[in-house]
């Protein structure tokens, strides 16, 4: 039967695999090693779908996945080493940008080829790349160095290659210690013993949830309308395809929704749940056990900060497979904002002290002063980390690479501004809840553009499949990032949306009730 093909095109493969995976699963046992290799597993996807690459297949201990632009691939690759520490692996990864082609539902090609190739070159902890992809990510924050030339085994000619040596100012790590690997394998083995005991109490959980559905179906069929928790759109049409009363009701908790490794993550009053993407249905539920004042997904991780002293938070690193608290770190506080962004975990108090955190490395703590001295929503975007200096009206663009201010940005209006959204490729998107805009920067310089008038109470808001997503009480506003054309999608009353994230890999939308008044 002929082989059908699906076309060629233009792309950027990443290469990578564990290195030395059979002596350490070898050392761990099958039990253990099947463990580590769904961890391993989850780092991978999570930083693939930050970066936007697809995967294309999955060996176990190795992956290959393509991007569109190699940009996105150095930093995926970069992101995935660093990650892998964590459980006590290295990886080594190559990445190459040249023709590939699809036969039967599979890549292929010499592009393929040469990626493979390359990263069979590679070291532990080493990203190596192509004369080609470093070519063309000149102007990126990048820093490669020479590491030879080489003929790539069946593939034509002679490839001068470099090894990935900093990106964004921060040095790619070496090769770890055995002892501190092995240490670190250690310590994941103890957190799975642990973890056994949470997931017993978590099945007891689940027939207590079963108790509360029956006890909703009965509700129901009495006449009384359960309370919305959950709103699914679709973003090709807009549409709002489901909504799914469970009892998980973030009552008037707005900003509630992040997506995190395939996984949408909600916080209620009394607990944190992860939802499937697809269905919406609780499969993680984690009930808080301390006084939590702020927390965030990202970079794998669960982050959450508890007060410590008056001056003082704890900043806990929480696995999102087994829920267990993986490091522990104290920041300034009282931690008024806390967010993920640029490789790091940045943290703010009100009166403005900035703090990042090295996710790897979680006692490597920066602080800075800002002027920031009523600091609300804090993102770090573009290489700044933005600060709402919500009650005096202005924006604190600061530069971390510099460790100052690079400008201070004067807003219309004073103690309005909810929070500032991801940016596109130029752009960085602020909130105004009152005069309900959407306002346009430019994180160079710091202009802002037209406002965009929304109306509603827009209070939280995402950016994927091409558009913006805001939530704003009575409706979701999507709008167009080419054309910033406005679509108004009403919410059933009496809902109340008061928090929205997106899943790019189920390409679904999803939006919490917080049950707010009209």
């Amino acid at each position: 039967m002929p082989r059908r093909r699906g076309g060629r095109r233009l792309a950027t493969v990443l290469f990578l695999d564990i290195v030395g995976s059979t002596s350490v699963a070898s050392e761990m046992g099958d039990a253990r090693w099947h463990g580590l290799l769904s961890r391993f597993g989850n780092v991978v996807r999570g930083r693939l779908k930050a970066e936007g690459g697809r995967e294309e297949s999955f060996t176990g201990d190795g992956f290959l996945a393509t991007f569109a632009e190699p940009a996105h691939a150095v930093r995926a690759a970069e992101g995935i080493v660093e990650d892998v520490r964590l459980l006590g692996i290295e990886v080594r990864a190559g990445v190459h940008t040249g023709e590939i082609e699809t036969i039967d539902g599979h890549v292929g090609g010499v592009g393929v080829h040469a990626g493979a190739r390359v990263m069979s070159i590679a070291g532990a902890s080493q990203v190596l790349v192509t004369g080609t992809v470093k070519d063309l990510t000149v102007g990126a924050p990048f820093r490669f160095r020479d590491a030879g030339v080489h003929e790539l085994r069946g593939v034509p000619g002679t490839w001068p290659l470099f090894a990935l040596q900093d990106v964004d100012e921060r040095s790619v790590p070496g090769p770890m210690d055995p002892e501190e690997a092995a240490d670190a394998r250690a310590a994941i083995a103890s957190d799975e013993r642990a973890g056994r005991r949470r997931r017993w109490l978590v099945a007891v959980g689940a027939l207590i949830l079963v108790a509360a559905i029956v006890a909703t179906v009965v509700v129901a069929s009495s006449g009384r309308a359960a309370t919305i928790t959950m709103i699914k759109i679709d973003p090709t049409t807009g549409r709002i395809t489901e909504t799914i009363a469970d009892g998980y009701y973030s009552h008037h908790h707005q900003g509630s929704l992040w997506d995190q490794n395939g996984t949408i993550w909600q916080a209620t009053a009394t607990q944190v749940v992860g939802r499937d993407p697809v269905t919406g249905a609780v499969r993680i539920p984690l009930r808080l056990e301390s006084e939590i004042e702020n927390g965030t997904f990202g970079l794998g991780f669960g982050w959450a900060s508890t007060p410590k002293t008056d001056d003082t938070s704890t900043i806990e690193k929480v696995d999102l497979v087994s829920g267990s608290v993986v490091a522990r770190v104290d920041v300034p506080g009282p931690v008024r904002s806390m967010a993920t962004g640029d490789g790091s975990l940045w943290t703010v108090t009100e009166g403005g002290v900035l703090a990042r955190v090295d996710p790897t490395h979680v006692q490597d703590v920066k602080v800075w002063q800002t002027s920031a001295t009523a600091a609300g929503a804090l993102v770090p975007e573009a290489g700044y980390v933005w600060i709402c200096d919500c009650d005096h009206g202005r924006i604190v663009q600061f530069d971390p690479r510099r460790g100052r201010e690079s400008r201070v940005l004067e807003l219309p209006e004073h103690g309005l501004i909810v929070s500032v959204a991801a940016p596109t490729t130029d752009t960085v998107w602020v909130l105004d809840p009152q005069g309900s805009t959407l306002t346009p920067l430019d994180p160079k310089t710091g202009e802002p553009g037209q406002p965009i008038g929304l109306g509603g109470n827009p209070v939280q808001a995402t950016i994927a499949f091409g558009s913006i997503w805001i939530a704003a009480g009575a409706d979701v506003y999507q709008v167009d990032l080419n054309t910033l054309h406005k679509t108004t999608i009403p919410i059933p009353d009496p809902a109340y949306a008061g928090s929205i994230t997106a899943d790019p890999g189920s390409r679904t939308i999803w939006v919490a009730n917080c049950g707010c008044p009209r």
